[in-house]
């Protein structure tokens, strides 16, 4: 091989390094769900205890190639074509002054931007294959630095307002705290051992059922579903 030849496959090597860029951000734990409930006026969330894998986020991500992104998510179970289940990915800009957001729910899935990248918006082509959703699109700035975070949420019913509640799961587990105003418990610190003893570590206790109202998400759950009915009477 010449130096020549050497030169142009480095050349291309490094050009298709340096075109893909992936970041791999949350490897999910199962079984970390959230209950949000209204009752006689006041919200609450409580830790959920029980399975309901269609929600229970496992890994969320991205990868950028060229001045397109794909955002993926994948749950335990299978991702559900039915108005009661949303899914959310958020490809939010370092700055936290703008983020891409992708939402599948019955059958459609659609991509906008918020704050500096607001006047984007798309539908995505194909976006669940058995348990990942994923969105593929273009960036106004492939050059940006973002991170990625995102929820997966059930509801018990639309249109019932005096008896809301819903299940969700956040990647990653502090998005929960952000969003929710729920007090992030704080690390127990270890008990000394007694003389002859085995040292022991205390358990996290998370609480539960604190009084608040949902952050700014439920706000984007309405502008979804407000999307969603717009474009089924165009289909229509």
């Amino acid at each position: 091989m010449s130096w020549k030849e050497y030169l142009i496959i480095m050349g291309t090597v490094t050009v298709l390094f340096f075109s893909t860029i992936t970041v791999s951000a949350e490897i999910d734990p199962t079984g970390d769900l959230w209950h949000w409930k209204q009752s006689d006026g006041a919200y609450s969330w409580e830790q959920y205890t029980d399975s309901k894998p269609d929600v229970d986020i496992t890994n969320i991500d991205y990868s950028i190639s060229g001045n397109d992104v794909t955002l993926t998510m994948t749950v335990a179970g299978t991702i559900r074509s039915d108005e009661l289940y949303y899914y959310y990915i958020h490809l939010v800009s370092d700055d936290e002054e703008g983020y891409y957001m992708a939402m599948y729910s019955n059958g459609t899935g659609i991509v906008g931007g918020y704050g500096e990248f607001s006047g984007f918006y798309s539908m995505i082509d194909d976006p669940v294959s058995g348990n990942t959703f994923s969105a593929t699109f273009t960036l106004n700035d492939p050059t940006a630095t973002f991170y990625v975070r995102g929820y997966a949420q059930q509801l018990n019913s639309l249109g019932d307002e005096s008896n809301v509640e819903w299940w969700g799961d956040w990647a990653p587990d502090s998005y929960f705290y952000n969003y929710s105003g729920y007090e992030e418990p704080e690390e127990e610190p270890e008990e000394e051992p007694e003389e002859g003893g085995d040292k022991d570590t205390l358990d996290k206790d998370n609480g539960g059922g604190e009084t608040g109202s949902p952050g700014f998400e439920i706000f984007a759950l309405i502008i979804g579903i407000t999307i969603l009915i717009f474009v089924y009477k165009r289909k229509k």
